[in-house]
């Protein structure tokens, strides 16, 4: 009595489990460090993710950033991210998808946004990993 179906299903999916990640990168670009920050504030306030810490089972995302030119580095940044399962840390991790792009200062939030609404299809699709 009193809720309504649609917020007992946001009550719901938030009290649900909350896939592990962790957040890995390489290069010393500006833009890449901020774009590395901006995915881990995006995994620490969702309701669909957590920061893994320990050993778990996770989803890794290795980003991997360098400036799109030498000579103006600052001006945006070509990224590649790579998505691993990954059991302990003294095991290797499995392959599941990557993607690569740029990105500049002005989007940094956008592309943060679509690489975590990538891995949240890439949980989806390899779910039975977790079990």
């Amino acid at each position: 009595p009193g809720s309504t179906p649609r917020a007992a299903a946001v009550e719901q999916k938030e009290s649900g489990p909350r896939v592990p990640v962790v957040v890995e990168h390489a290069g010393s670009d500006s833009i890449g460090i901020r774009l590395a920050f901006a995915l881990k504030e995006t995994f620490g306030k969702s309701v669909l993710f957590r920061l893994a810490s320990g050993e778990e089972k996770k989803i890794t995302l290795r980003v991997a950033t360098k400036a799109e030119f030498t000579d103006r580095p600052g001006l945006a940044s070509s990224w590649v991210a790579i998505w691993l399962f990954t059991e302990q840390s003294d095991v290797l991790g499995f392959y599941l998808e990557s993607d690569l792009g740029f990105t500049n200062r002005d989007d940094l939030s956008d592309v943060a946004l679509a690489l975590a609404s990538r891995t949240e299809e890439v949980a989806k699709r390899f779910s039975y990993l977790f079990e």
